[in-house]
């Protein structure tokens, strides 16, 4: 048996994260990797506190480039193309493996484009959205990607059709389940009533999302907290916002709002609520596979609007409309997304009403939709997919 007597011999992987979701899956992946490998293994990269946690030193805070949006991006340039070189360099100065880039493909694929060492390989997890805009992207990345996981069973025909290996490994939020949560704890610290409507509200995972729509929500939750004075909202908040950045936003708000704190707390507040208000993205998959009824909505900088509009094919935004194939959560977009049209779409989900039960009914799907056939977690099949392809088993 070989003893390895300094870890610099260990297999490098370099991970890139540069979004929550993305940091949450590599820390996920991270883990797999390493029991895979009993831990003959190490890393280096980017990634957010869940990575670090899994024993990623981080080059630089990730938020430097959690950034999306056509024109919201602008002001960050100089900060992004700093970042951008300094991955670069590293990369070429350690030698990994491979290099493992999650999601943000703006700023991950100008990283692969610029790796030209043959002995590392690049993979890529999470596929960029070709099924939506840009589908000639399948082609450019297959010139210098050499593997690509994916989250989505619809997504690997786009991509094996111009050369690129690819793989379903399934969606990590499929095997969630909220019915085993205990909200008691949550209950007490909200003061909980049994005969209250409870709304969960989620503005967004960005400081830029929040700002744009936290406004609106005030405007169209109020009339809903007059209605019916036993409605109460509970805001969960993204792992990489601090609770008093929320509170300062919503600081003169007059209808109840608990700000939540965590994943469990996120999904317990999933668990007793009677139907969620949610910027488009992530979380609304998380909503529907918790069965939970929503109003998506989504106001972005005019011109990125007006842009994403002539480029992007799709008629839903959301993920568990797309995967469906129809409209079932209500999407309220741009000019559509006014205060009066989301008060009277979440109040229909508030009471009994046909667009709650279609919700509550199509959502119990979902979960299948993103389940691969030997049901393995979607870290370990993308560990030992990763592995394979650099010939470490």
């Amino acid at each position: 048996m070989n003893i390895i007597k300094n870890t610099k011999e260990l297999p490098l992987i370099y991970i890139i994260a540069g979004e929550p979701s993305g940091d949450l899956l590599g820390a996920n992946l991270m883990c797999s990797l390493i029991k895979l490998t009993d831990g003959k293994i190490r890393f280096a990269g980017v990634g957010g506190s869940r990575m670090k946690a899994a024993g990623l030193k981080s080059l630089f805070p990730m938020e430097d480039i959690s950034l999306m949006g056509f024109i919201e991006i602008l002001p960050h340039l100089p900060l992004i193309f700093k970042r951008l070189t300094q991955v670069k360099k590293d990369i070429n100065k350690n030698k990994p493996r491979c290099v493992i880039t999650i999601d943000s493909p703006e700023f991950n694929f100008r990283v692969g484009k610029s790796i030209k060492d043959p002995n590392i390989y690049i993979i890529h997890y999470v596929a960029p959205t070709v099924w939506a805009y840009r589908p000639k992207r399948a082609e450019k990345i297959s010139k210098f990607l050499d593997l690509l996981l994916v989250l989505f069973p619809f997504e690997p025909t786009y991509f094996e059709k111009v050369g690129l290996e690819t793989t379903f490994v399934g969606h990590p939020l499929a095997k969630k389940n909220i019915k085993n949560i205990d909200p008691r704890v949550l209950l007490r610290d909200i003061d909980f009533k049994e005969d209250n409507i409870y709304i969960t509200i989620l503005p967004g995972s960005r400081k830029t999302e929040i700002k744009r729509h936290i406004s609106l929500f005030e405007k169209a939750l109020r009339p809903l907290a007059v209605k019916n004075k036993k409605i109460v909202f509970l805001l969960p908040i993204a792992d990489n916002l601090r609770k008093e950045y929320i509170q300062k936003q919503i600081q003169n708000w007059s209808i109840p709002v608990h700000i939540l704190s965590g994943e469990e707390q996120k999904y317990t507040a999933f668990k007793i609520s009677r139907a969620a208000l949610a910027v488009s993205g992530t979380v609304t998959l998380e909503l529907a596979i918790a069965g939970l009824p929503m109003i998506v909505v989504y106001r972005a900088n005019p011109i990125t609007a007006a842009i994403a509009k002539r480029i992007i094919k799709l008629k839903n935004i959301s993920l568990g409309n797309i995967l469906l194939g129809k409209s079932v959560a209500t999407e309220l977009l741009q000019e559509n997304a006014t205060p009066k049209n989301i008060t009277d779409s979440l109040w229909s989900l508030i009471i009994d009403s046909p667009s709650r039960d279609l919700q509550i009914n199509e959502w119990k799907k979902i979960p299948d939709l993103l389940t691969t056939e030997n049901k393995d977690s979607p870290s370990n099949q993308a560990a030992s997919a990763i592995l394979k392809k650099i010939n470490l088993i």
